[in-house]
């Protein structure tokens, strides 16, 4: 063998060497960032469950504007989770936790909130017309964040994003995060943006249709929606709710 064939048989063992140590390393960040990701949403579920127990057991609430706030920030913090940020994603855990305390707290100091008059919500509910017949503008962020009920003033989600269609340049779509609280469901299901009521004062959405029924619409994984999903999964959603909505 020559001194320039060894040559060259050692360098490609030393790249083989080199590169199999580069791809294990990677390999194993990627698996510490996704270890540290499922530590952060555990912290999430925790914070989730802790404030599900608190409002059934201590009738505690927020209101609409402390909800979006609480949103963002659990929004953020899904985003340092997936970026494998564990300091950052347990940052805005703790900022979550002192936001509920106070509100805690300070409902705890005024004591519980007055009730709704007899059916003022349900007035309200059934006053709600279709979006595409509110006249003005509508702010995406006033969008996010807002409750979602149906006629029967049951609680249904809270809209978590709003889906647009280029061709269109209008709402297609909004994902409604359901099954959880405060908007932190488990479930994202997308709703077509027409088949949506808005209250006169643009502050709760109505969709007119039952609990169960919702529990068998077509879902997404959190934060996973493709914008190049194609018309097989626009077909299936148009169908179920063309299926269980007035026309």
């Amino acid at each position: 063998m020559t001194i320039r064939h060894t040559l060259l048989s050692g360098a490609a063992a030393l790249a083989l060497a080199f590169g199999g140590g580069a791809a294990l390393a990677q390999q194993q960040a990627a698996e510490g960032q996704q270890q540290e990701a499922e530590q952060c949403r555990q912290s999430l579920q925790e914070l989730d469950q802790q404030l599900a127990e608190a409002r059934e057991q201590e009738g505690w609430q927020a209101s609409d504007a402390w909800r979006r706030d609480f949103r963002e920030l659990y929004d953020a913090a899904q985003v340092f989770a997936e970026r494998g940020n564990q300091e950052a994603c347990e940052m805005m855990v703790s900022q979550m936790r002192a936001m509920y305390e106070d509100q805690r707290a300070q409902m705890q100091e005024e004591g519980a909130p007055d009730e709704e008059p007899q059916g003022q919500r349900e007035e309200q509910l059934a006053g709600a017309m279709p979006v595409g017949e509110r006249t003005g503008l509508m702010r995406t962020d006033s969008i996010v964040g807002t409750d979602v009920r149906n006629l029967q003033n049951e609680e249904l989600g809270t809209i978590d994003s709003v889906v647009l269609d280029p061709e269109q340049g209008s709402i297609a779509y909004v994902l409604l995060a359901h099954g959880g609280f405060l908007g932190l469901g488990e479930e994202w299901i997308p709703v077509r943006w027409s088949d949506l009521r808005v209250t006169e004062e643009g502050d709760l959405f109505v969709l007119d249709v039952s609990e169960d029924a919702l529990d068998q619409a077509p879902t997404i994984e959190a934060g996973a929606f493709d914008p190049e999903a194609g018309e097989d999964w626009r077909t299936q959603i148009d169908t179920f709710w063309s299926e269980r909505t007035p026309g």
